[in-house]
Formats: C-alpha cells, sequence, structure tokens
C-alpha cells in the first residue's frame, strides 16, 4: 500500500513540474522568419525584412531573442519595438543570435510589442537567413 501511495504521489509531482514549464514556455512565444535577397529576381520573390507582432507577458523590461539557425552572406538586425504613447517606441537592436533587454524602458502585461528582423543585401551574392525571434 506504501508503494502505491508513493507512485501516486511521485506522478503527481511529475504532472505539476511538466504543467509549470509549460506555463513557463508559452510565456515567450516565438515566432519563425525566413528572409532572402537574390540580385537580379523580382523584388516580389525577395524579403529583406518581417515584423512578428507579440503581446508582452511580464512587467518589467523588455526583452528580445533571436536565434539564427541559418545564414549566408549577411548581417541580420533585430529591433524590439512596444506601443506606448500612440507610437512604436524602439527598445533594443541585437546583431545575429543574441538575447537583448531594453535597459531603460518600463513595460506591463498585454501591451503590443513587434520585433523586426531584418538582412544586409549584397550587391553581387544571394543573402538569405532564418530562425526565430520573440519578444516578452
Amino acid at each position: 500500500m506504501k508503494n502505491i501511495v508513493k507512485r501516486i504521489a511521485a506522478m503527481g509531482a511529475a504532472v505539476m513540474m511538466m504543467s509549470s514549464m509549460a506555463i513557463g514556455a508559452s510565456a515567450a512565444d516565438s515566432k519563425a522568419f525566413s528572409l532572402r535577397n537574390t540580385p537580379g529576381a523580382p523584388s516580389s520573390d525577395n524579403v529583406t525584412s518581417k515584423t512578428l507582432n507579440f503581446k508582452t507577458t511580464q512587467s518589467g523590461k523588455y526583452t528580445t531573442y533571436t536565434k539564427l539557425t541559418a545564414s549566408k552572406n549577411t548581417t541580420v538586425t533585430t529591433k524590439g519595438y512596444v506601443w506606448k504613447n500612440n507610437t512604436w517606441n524602439l527598445i533594443t537592436t541585437s546583431t545575429g543570435t543574441q538575447k537583448t533587454t531594453g535597459s531603460w524602458y518600463q513595460i506591463t502585461v498585454g501591451m503590443n510589442a513587434k520585433n523586426v528582423v531584418s538582412i544586409t543585401k549584397n550587391a553581387s551574392k544571394a543573402t538569405s537567413a532564418s530562425g526565430s525571434t520573440s519578444g516578452y
């Protein structure tokens, strides 16, 4: 009987731990991006910038995190903005795979935010980058 009680308690603890990990994981949903530029290709084939919208999930300072899974012949820049006082306020700027926290701007839960991910163009070489970005 004691073994059954221990097993049930262990399963209950495991379920609680998994649910708390799921809550933590959803705090900063990441969004995928894929950017490319090919010299001579029609402009409709080239995507050199992408805007990804978020809602802030915590109070304090806005943080952006961008993770590159591939990058070729380019520099990737992420700019994090928060909507306040009827304007987009630039909070963070980072290059490549990086986590960056705005040092001065206070946010609250539920504010509109966006990350703008862009690549530099190369006049003679095809450029591309892909990965994911999040803001919280």
